[in-house]
């Protein structure tokens, strides 16, 4: 089973991913490494001070790694991009842009680039590339602005276990 956890930086996806790996015996993948190992960097976004990775090469690449009898996660703001037709449940974890901005200013990000996450998160950009990604059907939204990762973790394992139904586009910042 893979589970790909997605997230502008500062929603806990990493916290949240350690969690995960210990009670359900999963092994993480570190995607940026898969990334430069397959070589599968194709540019570098200035404006986003992000890579840019062949998404399809990047599927391919998870696709060898995984094995049907395992646990996997894939915690990353690129995780999303991850093909829908091998995951089980692709996780999008939310934060207040308010409270998110503390964060990342402790974190020492730079103004410019906690403002750019900061838009992210308010405009949905990971909610709006995971569904034009094709996981409208396992999709989940979590708002971790005043959880811990440990009850974030649960929720997740709630939604596995089908204890909690998969929810997405309830979590709004603009009002």
């Amino acid at each position: 089973m893979l589970i790909l956890i997605t997230g502008v930086p500062g929603t806990g996806k990493t916290s949240v991913a350690k969690i995960l790996c210990k009670r359900l015996g999963a092994e993480e993948i570190d995607i940026l490494e898969l990334a430069r190992k397959n070589k599968l960097i194709t540019g570098y976004d200035i404006g986003t001070g992000s890579m840019v990775v062949d998404e399809t090469k990047l599927t391919n690449s998870v696709k060898k790694l995984v094995k049907k009898d395992k646990n996997y996660i894939i915690a990353s703001h690129l995780a999303h991009f991850v093909s829908s037709k091998i995951s089980k449940i692709c996780v999008i974890l939310r934060c207040d842009p308010l409270i998110l901005e503390k964060r990342l200013k402790n974190r020492g990000y730079l103004k410019g680039k906690i403002h750019d996450n900061m838009f992210c998160e308010y405009l949905d950009c990971c909610l709006i590339e995971a569904l034009k990604a094709g996981h409208k059907r396992h999709l989940h939204e979590i708002d971790t602005t005043h959880k811990n990762p440990k009850e974030v973790a649960k929720e997740i394992i709630d939604v596995l276990k089908r204890k909690k139904k998969h929810s997405f586009g309830n979590v709004m910042w603009l009002k």
